[in-house]
């Protein structure tokens, strides 16, 4: 009866100095929050406001909303407007995260793709050396009926063809969505399957319209 008490003390004692020896690692994180218009450069420029502000606050990596380059108030306007990965507003981000030493989630990026005709819809992950490090295109397109608002966004985005393996961040494993991509839970199911190389944490960066919203948030 003794030699098992003497056992099991000796094993939560081991217990404990083990927990004892494990370092806790608190990451702080950045949620960059703006109301895009249809000027990139001024959205660009509260942009880079925040991230000073979230590097002030000595954030590691911070997130970025869906349509945080423009929102345009016509589908040839957000075409027109598109840019490539190597463009001005991407290269422009990327500079502020090598500059800073931060990282970014920038989600919802309006990607030209193809002739001109639709663009891609990409979420965009880019670490603290400026290297973009992660892409996802929006697979589920919202193509919906929100009250007596009808949005098709499949009239001017293409549709991704693949997730994102789960990118390796500080603030852990981070999985790339996009807004509607989150009634889909097989979609999430796909990027936490691993328990080796799983995602620790599902992003879905979103740009609700105005009865969405409603209807969703307080």
């Amino acid at each position: 009866m003794f030699n098992r008490i003497d056992i099991l003390l000796k094993s939560i004692l081991k217990l404990k100095l083990n927990y004892q020896k494990m370092s806790t690692k608190i990451v702080r994180i950045g949620v960059c929050q703006l109301n895009s218009r249809g000027d990139k450069q001024e959205n660009f420029q509260i942009g880079e406001q925040l991230i000073n502000q979230a590097k002030k606050e000595q954030a590691k990596i911070v997130f970025f909303p869906e349509a945080f380059d423009y929102i345009s108030e016509s589908i040839s306007e957000t075409l027109e407007k598109a840019e490539p990965i190597d463009g001005p507003i991407i290269n422009g981000y990327r500079q502020l995260a090598k500059q800073h030493q931060l990282w970014i989630s920038l989600g919802g990026f309006h990607q030209r793709s193809g002739d001109g005709t639709r663009v891609l819809n990409s979420h965009l992950i880019i670490n603290d050396q400026g290297d973009i490090v992660g892409r996802y295109s929006k697979i589920h397109l919202f193509d919906v009926q929100a009250g007596s608002q009808v949005i098709r966004e499949s009239d001017f985005t293409q549709p991704g063809s693949s997730i994102t393996n789960p990118i390796e961040t500080p603030a852990g494993r981070i999985a790339l969505g996009i807004c509607y991509d989150l009634r889909f839970v097989e979609f999430a199911r796909l990027l936490t399957a691993s328990h080796e190389n799983g995602a620790q944490i599902l992003t879905y960066p979103s740009a609700f319209t105005k009865h969405t919203g409603e209807a969703h948030w307080e």
